[in-house]
């Protein structure tokens, strides 16, 4: 009776620091990662265009009717996300604070809408405020 030879284990492959060692190939250039997609910096670009053309030549302020041209910035009254990105109205930068700062006066006089309301936080992110029940 004969048995059969036992097979030699196959050698281990090289990893590719112990290739570099060995001289079996070339560095690789290092690549940096991206800091956002690129739907995402689409998306971004063409909104920066959009805000450039819809902010251009208003002069005054929605919510406190004053003309402050130089000071104006864009308003999501929905949140950001999908197509309310381009949902905005012009409010100068006191009035803009004030609508984030004071939400449940700003829900009732309509700057902010239940949309907004609607994106999800973070299990342990800590609420500052309590919102008002959606309407």
């Amino acid at each position: 009776m004969t048995f059969p030879v036992p097979q030699e284990k196959p050698a281990r492959r090289l990893n590719y620091a112990e290739k570099r060692k060995a001289g079996l190939v070339e560095r690789k250039a290092r690549q940096a990662l991206r800091k956002v997609s690129r739907t995402h910096e689409q998306r971004w670009n063409r909104y920066r265009g959009w805000i450039k053309i819809a902010m251009h030549g208003l002069a005054r302020c929605e919510r406190c009717k004053k003309h402050k041209a130089g000071d104006l910035q864009p308003h999501h009254t929905h949140g950001r996300s999908g197509d309310n990105l381009f949902k905005v109205i012009p409010l100068c930068s006191t009035c803009h604070a004030w609508v984030h700062e004071f939400p449940n006066e700003a829900y009732a006089e309509g700057w902010l809408q239940p949309e907004y309301r609607n994106v999800q936080r973070q299990p342990n992110y800590p609420q500052p405020f309590t919102l008002l029940p959606p309407p």
